[in-house]
């Protein structure tokens, strides 16, 4: 085809940093493989101005952008997958056979992976929109993939975790079914060699990088469904993993947990409304960012999990996506019809961006060196904010 306490008590000092190491680029998903949701920008200003507005009327935006070196920008709307370049200009795209809500992962100069709900991970060359490889997974693929030494790492629908080598033709190294729905995408623990993702069984799965197949290593059991992606930061030693989870019922706590890279809860903390969060961002001064489906944003401390503030953006039970964090010190997430940005010390609102339609909660926005943010509706329409 073409063209989201427990006493556990650590005794050394817990220097913190963020295991995906900043890189110049929102490569994919959550932007690295450990799913921060953070990006070291080169430009501090940002008004919430318009840059550009892209809508070319195929469906709307199903997930995140991924940004190249250049600043080109990777982004799936209705079931085509499109490449544009920083004047917001499209230079080619993709037709997969289904609707794309998996997020780009840009590997290597040319080469982007996705899944769609055909059920296929394409891999296509990035200058000319064409299709190099697909592999056939066992159902759709919402998840979006994270690459580890050139092997792709994602989930389908049907529960199945894949691992599979990015070869000219892709094989499997290994799969394990979770048996549930995954609606999760993978973050990669590089110390210990995790791979980590959540599932609609209430259950975070953590899976060695190179011996799945045998089985997860350990399982943690929240206290919900788990639909967004974790999130993985690092102690001195000891990673830690965040995930958010989703009641769909007020009748139970919607809770953020914070997990050790052995399975154990290092705390968690319950949300005062709402019924989920969808996904957090990490700092690398060790500030854990989420919102909730009461339209308030919050902000925690990754050590102890306590309260440092939280702000409501909005009047209303409004449904806020994951945060993307700029090192320029703000805070962006979408939620309804507008996105905001939040100065990350303090909670104070800098600016609010009104789009046409509402901003899907699994198409959290993405953010260029520049500090350009590009967000997407349910409508179609593709915005570069700066």
């Amino acid at each position: 085809m073409a063209g989201r306490k427990s006493p556990v008590v650590i005794l050394f000092a817990l220097a913190i940093c963020v295991t995906g190491c900043p890189t110049p680029r929102w490569v994919k998903f959550r932007a690295d493989q450990s799913n921060t949701g953070t990006l070291s920008v080169t430009n501090s200003l940002s008004e919430g101005r318009l840059q550009w507005v892209f809508n070319p009327e195929v469906g709307g935006v199903g997930g995140s952008a991924a940004i190249d070196f250049d600043g080109h920008i990777c982004v799936p709307m209705g079931a085509r997958l499109y490449l544009m370049d920083p004047s917001g200009r499209p230079q080619c795209d993709f037709q997969a056979g289904g609707r794309i809500f998996s997020s780009p992962c840009l590997e290597g100069a040319q080469r982007a992976l996705f899944g769609s709900d055909d059920g296929n991970l394409y891999s296509i060359n990035t200058l000319r929109c064409e299709q190099l490889s697909s592999f056939k997974a066992a159902g759709p693929i919402k998840s979006s993939p994270v690459v580890v030494s050139d092997k792709a790492f994602f989930a389908s629908f049907d529960g199945t975790v894949y691992s599979v080598d990015l070869g000219a033709a892709p094989q499997p190294v290994w799969q394990y079914s979770v048996g549930a729905p995954i609606r999760s995408s993978p973050a990669y623990a590089p110390k210990a060699r995790l791979i980590v993702i959540g599932s609609d069984n209430h259950n975070v799965y953590a899976f060695d990088r190179d011996h799945g197949g045998s089985g997860p290593k350990w399982v943690f059991t929240a206290n919900a469904q788990i639909p967004g992606p974790p999130s993985v930061a690092r102690f001195r030693d000891h990673e830690v993993i965040v995930v958010g989870v989703d009641t769909e019922s007020s009748a139970f706590p919607v809770r953020v947990y914070a997990i050790l890279d052995t399975g154990s809860e290092l705390w968690h903390y319950d949300v005062s409304a709402g019924i989920a969060v969808q996904g957090v961002a990490i700092t690398p001064d060790g500030k854990v960012f989420f919102g909730t489906a009461s339209s308030e944003v919050v902000c925690l401390d990754l050590i102890s999990g306590q309260l440092i503030w939280k702000v409501a953006v909005a009047g209303g039970d409004v449904v806020l996506g994951a945060p993307a964090v700029s090192s320029n010190g703000i805070v962006h997430i979408g939620g309804s019809r507008t996105l905001y940005a939040i100065d990350a010390a303090s909670g104070a609102i800098k600016w609010k961006f009104p789009t046409i339609g509402v901003i899907p909660v699994g198409a959290p926005p993405a953010i260029a060196r520049d500090s350009t943010v590009y967000i997407g509706d349910m409508d179609g329409h593709f915005y570069a904010i700066r």
